[in-house]
């Protein structure tokens, strides 16, 4: 009798450990650690709902039920995607927020990162949709949770 070659793993994809200070996931060939410390929003996340993650698209991280999307690259260099940002750095904000930090979530950086990158944000294109975009960071802002 032969016996079958052993499979390949058709798992890209999974949370391999959970500890009180962040979990692993694997991702395809390296293992790459989430810390609660840079990504808050897991904390106090049930154990399904951290292991329920997707990756829609290469690069870019989904956990449906937590509604928290990450790009690979906020976890791999944490350093480059801040999750603070002081108001006071901000005089038009601080007028309308008055002094503090305000935590900023993965999906609103990740959103400003796209919209740095649109063809309409390039250099001589019109600029009349930067409008709407400060009323949505308003919005945010207005949501935001105040870091003391």
């Amino acid at each position: 009798m032969q016996s079958k070659a052993p499979e390949k793993s058709t798992l890209e994809l999974e949370v391999t450990n959970i500890s009180r200070h962040g979990f692993w996931l694997l991702l395809e060939d390296r293992e790459l650690f989430v810390p609660f410390e840079k990504f808050p929003w897991f904390e106090n996340a049930a154990v399904a709902s951290i292991l329920r993650v997707e990756q829609p698209n290469p690069g870019h991280l989904y956990w449906p039920d937590l509604d928290v999307d990450l790009a690979v690259e906020s976890i791999e260099h944490p350093e480059r995607f801040p999750l603070v940002v002081r108001i006071q750095d901000s005089p038009s904000l601080a007028f309308e927020l008055g002094e503090g930090e305000f935590r900023l979530s993965e999906s609103y950086l990740a959103a400003i990162s796209r919209i740095e990158a649109l063809p309409q944000n390039q250099s001589g294109s019109d600029k009349t949709w930067v409008e709407l975009t400060f009323e949505e960071s308003r919005q945010h802002f207005a949501k935001a949770i105040r870091v003391s």
